[in-house]
This record gives structure tokens, C-alpha cells and sequence, in this order.
């Protein structure tokens, strides 16, 4: 009986995050950034972006080792998520955020934030190029695709050029800025491909709409056109997003049949006049 006991106390399942939970760090540190670029524009308290750039660093941090603890844990589990094809995609965040806390550690710890966003940039390089790759495989089923293909490629593209403009590369943040909205345009048509020709989004995946409309470029101190334009567009997929949901919420009405008094109407004209209408 204690052998059996001691057997079940051996026999520990570890309860690993999924990658999808770095999103957290995203939005974290992007408030922070933006409270950043506030304080220069309107000279808002610099305290509050700060302490959001602390926190989403610390969640980071947390949830990078919960991370690595799965993958040595239970390898089994880390596999079915990187295999699956939309949860695998997620994975991506994991170097995109790596290099947003570098963003976030640039301006009290330069050396540190150069390492920091040069193991994300090997790591979000490294997963892009291999699962671009499965991609061109096919035999992808089509419902299967969704708004997460933008993270790996554009999202990973995106974050690069920020993070490698504030670490004084401005060229290397041109390239990958152009890398990410090529990237884009890519999948944004294959995107709405699959929204226009095959069968309706399923539940789970309908929140990850919101992928998007999250893409959007660091303020600067003047703005120029294209970051206005690149804001109204973000408006209208959001308004799009709304328009989905007010018509889950609220269905089209439906054309009502023909009522029995319009029936035999049509009847007795048909009688009338000895022909079929």
C-alpha cells in the first residue's frame, strides 16, 4: 500500500503556461512605450510607463522560466503545442517579447538590453524561418487559418524594427520594417481569403480577430503621413471587428414566408385567369 502511494507522489504532472500567455508582456511593455512617447510629446508623469516597462519585464521573466520549465518537464507537451496549427504559432511571442524588454531595459542598461534583444532576434528569426517552412509544405486545413500567422513573420518583423531603432541600428530597423510589411500583405490576403470563401470561424479562435488590429508603429515626436494612415486603418478593421460582433449579437432578420392570405390570393388568380403565375 505504501508503494503505491509513493508511486502516485512520483507521478506529477507539471501544469505548463502556453506560449499564447506572452501576449501579456505585449501589452505591457506597448502601454509602457506608448506612456514613454507621452511623457516626451505632453510631459505626462514618466512614472506610470516606467512601471508598466517593470511589470511586463517581470511577467516576462516569470513566465520565461514556467516556459523552460514545461519544455524540460514534459516534453510531451511542448511538442502537441508546437505541432498544433494554431496554438504553435503563439510561440513566436516568446522572442518578440524577449526583444520588447529590451526595449524596455535600453535606457538603464545598454549592454544588457543589446544581449537581451539578440537572443529574441535569433530566437524569433529562427522560428519564423521554420514555420514559414511548414507553411509551404500544404495540406494545411483551411480552416485553420487564422489572424496568429501574423506573429511569427509580421509581428516578429514589426517588434525588430522597433527594438533595433532604439538600440541606435536605424538601418537594420528599415529592413526589418520593410520585411514586416511585405510579410503582411502576404498574409493579410491569404487571410481574408479564407474568411471570404470557407466556412464560418469557429468560436475558439474568434478572439484572435484581434491580431488584426493590434499592429501598429511607435509614435514619434512629429508623425509622419503613413502613421496616420496607418491609424485609420487600424480604426476601420476595429470598426469591422465591431460590425462582426453586433452581427453575432444581433442577427439579420430573416424575410418572413408568405403569409396563408397571400397564398390563396396568388390561388384564386391563378383560378382567375386559368394559368400558372
Amino acid at each position: 500500500m505504501r508503494a503505491k502511494v509513493s508511486t502516485k507522489q512520483r507521478h506529477w504532472n507539471w501544469p505548463g503556461i502556453p506560449a499564447s500567455f506572452f501576449g501579456i508582456v505585449l501589452g505591457l511593455i506597448g502601454l509602457g512605450g506608448s506612456w514613454r512617447a507621452a511623457h516626451e510629446l505632453w510631459a505626462l508623469p514618466a512614472m506610470i510607463g516606467e512601471s508598466l516597462m517593470f511589470a511586463g519585464c517581470l511577467v516576462w521573466l516569470v513566465l520565461l522560466i514556467l516556459f523552460i520549465i514545461k519544455w524540460i518537464v514534459s516534453v510531451e507537451a511542448g511538442l502537441t503545442e508546437a505541432r498544433h496549427p494554431v496554438q504553435c504559432c503563439f510561440i513566436g511571442l516568446v522572442g518578440v517579447s524577449t526583444m520588447l524588454v529590451a526595449v524596455a531595459l535600453q535606457p538603464y542598461a545598454h549592454r544588457a538590453a543589446l544581449a537581451v534583444f539578440a537572443v529574441g532576434l535569433v530566437f524569433t528569426l529562427s522560428f519564423a524561418l521554420w514555420r514559414t517552412g511548414a507553411l509551404w509544405q500544404g495540406e494545411r486545413d483551411p480552416a485553420t487559418t487564422t489572424p496568429v500567422l501574423y506573429l511569427p513573420t509580421v509581428a516578429g518583423s514589426f517588434v525588430t524594427a522597433i527594438a533595433a531603432s532604439s538600440l541606435g541600428f536605424a538601418d537594420w530597423g528599415r529592413l526589418a520594417f520593410g520585411a514586416g510589411l511585405f510579410s503582411w500583405l502576404a498574409v493579410e490576403s491569404v487571410l481574408l481569403h479564407r474568411l471570404s470563401t470557407v466556412t464560418t470561424l469557429q468560436h475558439a479562435p474568434r478572439p484572435t480577430l484581434g491580431i488584426d488590429a493590434s499592429w501598429r508603429h511607435r509614435a514619434r515626436r512629429n508623425p509622419g503621413t503613413f502613421a496616420i494612415v496607418t491609424a485609420v486603418i487600424g480604426l476601420l478593421v476595429l470598426w469591422t471587428l465591431w460590425l462582426l460582433l453586433a452581427g453575432r449579437i444581433l442577427p439579420p432578420v430573416a424575410v418572413p414566408a408568405r403569409t396563408q392570405a397571400e397564398v390563396c390570393l396568388r390561388e384564386r388568380v391563378r383560378r382567375f385567369v386559368g394559368r400558372k403565375l
